[in-house]
């Protein structure tokens, strides 16, 4: 598996706690903060590296 570099969450701002959900191929990655540090928080990375749908 490869194993992309995470941004830190941009809600919660924690680097630690952000995990991929589901790989989008083309459309980048869904993220999610999850862990008891978590806030649950999910966004999609974008494969330029940019965040968005952010909730």
């Amino acid at each position: 598996m490869v194993h992309h570099i995470l941004p830190a969450c941009p809600v919660c701002q924690r680097e630690d706690t952000v995990v991929v959900h589901e790989d989008l191929g083309s459309d980048g990655h869904f993220c999610m903060c999850a862990g008891p540090d978590g806030c649950g928080s999910t966004f999609v990375m974008n494969p330029d590296g940019s965040l968005s749908d952010i909730f």
